[in-house]
């Protein structure tokens, strides 16, 4: 491979992932697989996002409620108003959805890196 030896990295890289660095009798390019677990690893943030901000509008609509007096939450400290959001957002079907989706994508980029290490590592030879 040209690269062999040498450390690779695209133009726009993230500096968690790159730069690569390629052995010298390396034969296989991995930069596909890298560039597959960095899509999967920003999916993933992006439902991690949009957990929280679920949670912040869960959060929001228990203290209009409690303010406008609902019996449900006008008794309740903000802690507990607080706690009572965390769980009603925890078992809606969006937040249900959005999580099993984080960790989906996080393990396809944990497959993505191991086989990429592992093809690495075979390539090299024990130690």
């Amino acid at each position: 491979m040209p690269c062999a030896g040498c450390l690779i990295s695209p133009v726009v890289a993230d500096g968690r992932l790159w730069p690569l660095s390629v052995p010298r009798d390396y034969h296989y390019c991995d930069v596909g697989w890298t560039e597959q677990a960095a899509s999967c690893l920003k999916v993933a943030e992006d439902c991690r996002d949009k957990w929280r901000a679920g949670l912040d509008r869960e959060r929001r609509r228990v203290d209009v409620l409690a303010a406008r007096g609902d019996y449900r939450y006008r008794r309740m400290t903000p802690r507990e108003r607080a706690c009572t959001s965390l769980w009603c957002w925890r078992l809606s079907t969006a937040a249900i959805q959005l999580a099993k989706r984080e960790e989906k994508c996080r393990e396809r980029s944990r497959m993505y890196l191991s086989f990429a290490e592992f093809r690495r590592i075979s390539m090299l030879g024990p130690s």
